[in-house]
């Protein structure tokens, strides 16, 4: 009896074992799981906001004057010292507030010569996740 007993304890604590072994094994994937998913949302951000941007930056280089592209495709509105516009999580534009989750910052200055400077910011909250500056030359 007393041998039987004893397998059995040895059998428990090897199950235990088991599993303290698999549950840390398992919370080590999930966490490895969160990162990538983490990473692979920061990376499309990226990436979506630089077509956004360069396609502003396009928009800029190949109309008219110097916004009137850029203010039709993105609908931005002019605050003090430039536009902005706003997206979705979809990167679709959105003027309402409350479906606004990327920032797009708009800067044009023009010098003497003619020569105007457009700079564009993508921004999600506060973190930049793409910079760009143009530059066309307007005439006199």
């Amino acid at each position: 009896m007393n041998n039987q007993s004893s397998k059995t304890k040895l059998f428990l604590i090897e199950l235990i074992i088991i599993i303290l072994f698999f549950s840390i094994a398992g919370a080590i994937c999930v966490n490895i799981f969160a990162s990538a998913r983490l990473m692979s949302t920061k990376s499309t951000d990226i990436t979506m906001a630089n077509m956004v941007g360069q396609t502003a930056v396009e928009a800029f280089r190949n109309s008219e004057s110097a916004l009137d592209g850029v203010l039709e495709e993105y609908g931005t509105i002019e605050v003090p010292g430039g536009y902005l516009g706003y997206f979705d999580g979809n990167w679709k534009a959105a003027p309402e507030e409350n479906d606004q989750k990327y920032e797009m910052n708009i800067k044009l200055s023009e010098d003497d010569e003619g020569l105007a400077t457009f700079d564009v910011e993508i921004k999600k909250e506060e973190d930049v996740l793409y910079g760009v500056t143009a530059k066309k030359y307007l005439g006199k």
